[in-house]
């Protein structure tokens, strides 16, 4: 039997013109090269993830019998959908008369041909499939792979080093050891937390398959399995990098007989912002128990859209016993819509899969997915022989079950409705769980919803009663309900349970900033800084607390801080131009009024406080407009009046 890394040889895909028998017997250098260049090479080359050349005449000959078994068995190119709807980008399916003309090739003895017709051999710069990137940041030390034992689920913790904050449009991942990896993911953790979990840990990294609070870069599936050719994102999606993040990336690696090292890095390139906003729905199930000898297990779930969305594409997964693997999507008229057919599973060779054709289903559309599993003695890739009785987990002896689609809103700003459905989807299937339950109270938080987040943050420290990240996040929606006293009580807890709790002193410093106790909050401020240097947002506050105690300098400093992490801040702007207002340097007040204003038009009292400004500068006339703007956006405040009423009269 063919090794995984062996079956790399068939890697050749259809060229774009038929043959017939009468033609010419097909020659390496004219026929076959072209082929071998364009589709195996990039894998096949030194460096790559194929574990010998195919590059020359003599690569290929050696290994042309083992090509046309494959081939002919279509266990190469490694293409698991079915052929016919839908239909997906980058279709490795090879044409019979491709097979053909390799299989003629092989049959009339290999000739090589006239050097003449031999094509240049596909450069790739710096080894790098997308051309040279604008970055590349690699893990610092390698990790070491125990030669036997079981599977190693690892999440690598890879700094960012960019000054100002960049948006990705194309990233190509190196695993760096293709032998082990079997695949990996990518996230991105704009906090210390990963890097602080690493820390505890045996370096380099920290274990499981949990990314703690690294988050999928702005709903976008970023990962690399063996065979899998990197691509651009697609178009208008891009995902921000910003100072003092980190990657994480989770490598899922198995033993190969002898000790083996591991040392990635990620190339990354640069473009303009999103014009589009994505999500990732995930469908799993973990309750998988397949009994020994059971052949046709079958395992499902569903969830229901809440707005009218276009799938982009889909990443199936499950582990060796999985069979077929079959996802629908049935609309609300009753008629259904295949989303991915793969009738013979193949762990060892998963991917995502962009539909060319991305197909809009309407909101109450049901999507789901049928997994069927064969734990029997007849499946070769069965990892247990005779079989055993095989359970959801983590071990690729396990078995696992989770169907992810990249999806977009219809109508832009609707990510917010299909966040919450997952989390809902989520609870209902994995009610025991309390990381879960926080993190579904913090996506209620976000959407407004303060009574349904109550209750899921309440259910996760029911489960455990002292987990601080839940009294932390209990305590922001008491803040949002106007129960000050009892955020500050959750806090307080929160606190005396873990004192370096970064994200308690930031709603800490936010509670005493309202409260107007201006020490204590640049107390709690200072210490959120230290925990997050890079959180805009925390500076922000800071400087408001800076500015509100008359230590002018420092608020600047921190003002300019955190401009540079997120230039794109209008509230910050606003303030930093409020400090400037106050000590009587109109122009570089208005100038900052001015650019929060430019990044959001509707901004009451960036408006408001611009026409006060130009009012004391002697500009009457220019702050008609601004005041006049402002009383649109909140009629009869009567601040905005009197400073109307006095720019007219001073025209």
């Amino acid at each position: 039997m063919l090794s995984r890394l062996g079956i790399f040889a068939g890697l050749l895909l259809a060229s774009a013109c038929g043959e017939g028998t009468s033609e010419p017997v097909p020659t390496f250098n004219r026929d076959v090269a072209p082929l071998v260049f364009e589709h195996c090479a990039p894998c096949h080359r030194p460096a790559a993830s194929g574990p010998f050349d195919l590059l020359t005449y003599d690569d290929v000959r050696k290994r042309a019998r083992q090509i046309v078994r494959v081939i002919r068995r279509r266990y190469m190119p490694p293409w698991l959908p079915a052929a016919g709807n839908p239909h997906f980008v980058g279709d490795r399916r090879l044409p019979d008369v491709s097979i053909d003309r390799i299989v003629r090739w092989v049959e009339a003895g290999t000739p090589e041909g006239n050097p003449v017709d031999l094509p240049d051999q596909p450069r790739v710069p710096g080894g790098w499939r997308l051309g040279s990137p604008d970055l590349v940041v690699r893990m610092a030390d390698p990790f070491e792979v125990p030669a036997e034992g079981r599977d190693v689920f690892r999440n690598f913790v890879i700094s960012i080093p960019v000054e100002t904050p960049r948006w990705v449009t194309a990233v190509e991942i190196r695993p760096g050891n293709p032998r082990v990896v079997h695949h990996g993911i990518l996230a991105i953790d704009p906090t210390l937390d990963s890097r602080l979990r690493a820390a505890r840990d045996a370096p380099p990294g920290f274990p499981g398959m949990s990314l703690g609070r690294a988050q999928m870069p702005d709903g976008l599936f970023v990962g690399w399995t063996p065979g899998k050719a990197p691509a651009p994102l697609a178009k208008g999606t891009a995902f921000q990098v910003v100072p003092g993040a980190d990657f994480v990336l989770q490598l899922h690696m198995v033993t190969s007989g002898r000790m083996e090292t591991v040392q990635p890095e990620i190339g990354l390139h640069f473009g303009d912002p999103p014009t589009r906003k994505t999500f990732s729905l995930t469908l799993f199930s973990e309750k998988i128990d397949i009994p020994p000898g059971e052949s046709d297990h079958v395992v499902v779930d569903q969830l229901v859209l809440p707005v009218d969305v276009r799938v982009l594409s889909v990443y199936p997964h499950a582990h060796y016993v999985g069979r077929t693997l079959e996802a629908k999507a049935l609309l609300p008229d009753g008629s259904e819509r295949w989303l991915l057919r793969i009738p013979d599973w193949d762990f060892d060779w998963q991917d995502e899969y962009r539909y060319a054709d991305p197909p809009t289903l309407p909101a109450g559309t049901q999507v789901g997915f049928r997994y069927v599993y064969d734990n029997s003695k007849d499946n070769p890739r069965n990892p247990n022989q005779p079989p055993a009785r095989i359970r959801f987990g983590e071990q690729s002896v396990d078995e696992m079950g989770t169907l992810t689609l990249q999806v977009e809103p219809v109508v832009p700003g609707q990510v917010e409705a299909l966040r919450v459905a997952q989390v809902a989807h989520d609870v209902a299937l994995r009610s025991w769980d309390w990381e879960l339950r926080n993190h579904a109270g913090v996506v209620f938080l976000g959407a407004g919803r303060l009574k349904t987040a109550s209750v899921e943050l309440e259910a996760a420290l029911k489960l455990r009663p002292d987990y601080p990240d839940a009294l932390c996040n209990l305590a922001r929606v008491r803040l949002e309900q106007g129960r000050p006293a009892d955020a500050d009580e959750l806090l307080q807890r929160c606190l005396k349970i873990t004192p370096g709790h970064g994200d308690a002193h930031r709603v800490m410093g936010v509670l005493h900033l309202d409260a107007r106790r201006w020490g204590d909050a640049l107390e709690h401020l200072r210490k959120a800084v230290s925990f997050y240097p890079h959180d805009a947002e925390i500076r922000a506050n800071l400087a408001n607390a800076l500015a509100l105690t008359n230590l002018e300098q420092d608020a600047l400093r921190e003002y300019g801080e955190a401009l540079r992490l997120r230039p794109e801040f209008p509230e910050a702007w606003n303030n930093l131009a409020n400090t400037h207002f106050s000590a009587g340097r109109f122009d570089q007040a208005i100038a900052a009024y001015e650019r929060a204003i430019e990044l959001r038009p509707d901004y009451f009292n960036a408006r408001f406080n611009l026409g006060r400004c130009l009012l004391a500068r002697g500009r009457g006339a220019d702050a008609v407009s601004h005041l006049e703007t402002a009383l649109r956006l909140q009629p009869g405040h009567a601040g905005a009046q009197a400073a109307l009423a006095a720019a007219r009269g001073g025209r």
